[in-house]
């Protein structure tokens, strides 16, 4: 009987905790907003990382929405007054944290624009670009000075050139023409068409 009582006058006193506690937020006090952030706010951020996707957490960060569960929260100061008891309070909190992932995962993953399905990794397509960047064959307007230098060249630099201009790699060019690979790089180093 004693025990019960015990717990009966500690859920009483938080009780009225909690109460003067949302009274001061909702009369603008500063120190009382940072107090029910500081007691509240690791179980939004607990709702949100449960919450949250695994291919939206490289998007978002989790304090974030529990950021915007908070603004929301402090911008409808009318909305303090119904929370009598924490439990209230932190089911409320829960839900609209779920809201804001909600909402959040449907802009990036169910709109055209941020659809999370289009990206690509670096091992996929954007790899094989960034591949062709670096490939053996030489730049449109390296060609188009190519052709300008081969007037007075000697003949195995124009040779050389010429096969490059036609795509063939310096170990195509080297075979062919009978010089070193080595060579062929410094000759079109030399000409200022590789670098």
């Amino acid at each position: 009987m004693v025990l019960f009582a015990f717990m009966d006058e500690t859920l009483t006193e938080q009780s009225r905790e909690f109460t003067s506690l949302m009274q001061r937020v909702h009369q603008g006090d500063e120190d009382a907003a940072w107090e029910l952030l500081d007691e509240y706010g690791p179980h939004v951020i607990n709702v949100v990382r449960r919450v949250l996707t695994s291919r939206m957490r490289s998007k978002a960060d989790s304090t974030d929405f529990a950021q915007s569960v908070w603004a929301s929260f402090f911008a409808k100061r009318s909305t303090v007054d119904r929370f009598d008891r924490p439990d209230a309070l932190m089911a409320y909190l829960a839900q609209v944290a779920r809201n804001k992932v909600g909402e959040e995962f449907r802009r990036l993953c169910q709109t055209q624009k941020y659809d999370l399905d289009r990206e690509q990794s670096l091992d996929g397509s954007a790899r094989f670009a960034g591949e062709l960047l670096f490939s053996d064959e030489m730049s449109p307007s390296q060609a188009a000075f190519s052709n300008e230098l081969m007037a007075g060249l000697p003949a195995h630099y124009v040779n050389v050139v010429r096969m490059r201009n036609a795509g063939a790699s310096f170990e195509e060019i080297a075979d062919a023409s009978g010089l070193a690979e080595r060579t062929v790089r410094r000759i079109l180093r030399f000409l200022s068409l590789e670098e």
